[in-house]
């Protein structure tokens, strides 16, 4: 699958003969958009494969779990005829090691399990390339989470992630995040984004707008996103597009727009399971449960 850009080319394609997908959800723009563009495949392709959805907290981002299962959860109400799984980690021993060996671990399970090979499920990771020139760090006082050199384009050495390799596919390697942002504004998918990710690496805040991955994100929306469509930092975002822009019948999946709210219930009516798994019967379980 490809979206073209003002900025350059998003790709993201299965490979042939895949058995299942495996993808990194941080709850972040990157991945979020990745996990998109594979469902899309899936139900367009009529691929009728599995998605693994790992996610875990850790050192620079204790709250992914929450912005992670936040995504997957407007993914599968976007999505009701794919099977979505979620594979976490949530003992708080967990936090404080590094992201990657705890997504691995999800990963290799999975693989275990179906008894697949690296090149039947690969492991996805939405990781994009650092910023271009036109992109000016202002340094924040106190600690902070700088960016990740292996995240330069074009650099080759022993750490180069792989394209699409076996056990792992990095297919946004070579883009920056204006690529990916203005790729989201072409499919539709911004406005949920925008509310339901977050980008911050500073522990005490949910949002700082100072850290690195703040300014990185800011920079990409003020450079893709017309200028009335940007929220403001001082505002709640839901607040903010569900002013006038956004009606809230449509806020349910991820595409926040009248086409993608018919879409979605066209094909939530040949799939009624999904949509009662879906719907969250707990808050409003049917007859039979109420007595429980």
């Amino acid at each position: 699958m490809e979206v073209k850009t003002q900025f350059g080319t998003l790709e993201a394609t299965i490979p042939k003969n895949t058995k299942g997908i495996f993808i990194s959800v941080s709850g972040g723009m990157d991945s979020a958009t990745l996990l998109y563009m594979l469902c899309c495949q899936i139900r367009e392709k009529d691929l009728n494969i599995p998605i693994y959805c790992g996610t875990c907290s850790y050192h620079h981002d204790p709250c992914a779990l929450y912005r992670g299962n936040l995504v997957i959860k407007h993914m599968r109400r976007e999505f009701p005829d794919i099977n979505i799984h979620v594979r976490t980690l949530v003992d708080k021993g967990f936090i404080g090691r590094r992201k990657g060996i705890l997504i691995l671990g999800l990963y290799n399970e999975v693989l275990r399990e179906h008894k697949w090979s690296g090149w039947d499920c690969r492991c996805w990771w939405g990781l994009t390339a650092n910023p271009d020139d036109s992109f000016t760090f202002k340094e924040p006082d106190g600690w902070y989470v700088n960016s990740d050199a292996n995240r330069t384009p074009g650099k080759i050495d022993k750490k180069r992630k792989p394209l699409y390799g076996c056990g792992s596919c990095h297919p946004f390697r070579d883009v920056n995040k204006k690529v990916l942002v203005a790729a989201q504004w072409k499919l539709g998918l911004f406005p949920c984004y925008n509310t339901i990710t977050n980008s911050c690496t500073d522990i005490t805040e949910y949002e700082c707008h100072k850290c690195w991955w703040c300014q990185e994100r800011k920079w990409a929306i003020d450079a893709s996103i017309p200028e009335d469509w940007r929220c403001p930092p001082e505002i709640n975002p839901i607040e903010f597009y569900g002013t006038d822009k956004i009606l809230e019948i449509w806020r349910k999946g991820v595409v926040w727009s009248k086409d993608g709210w018919e879409k979605r219930e066209k094909i939530e009516k040949n799939f009624p399971i999904h949509k009662w798994i879906n719907s969250f019967w707990f808050n409003n379980p049917p007859d039979d449960l109420k007595l429980l």
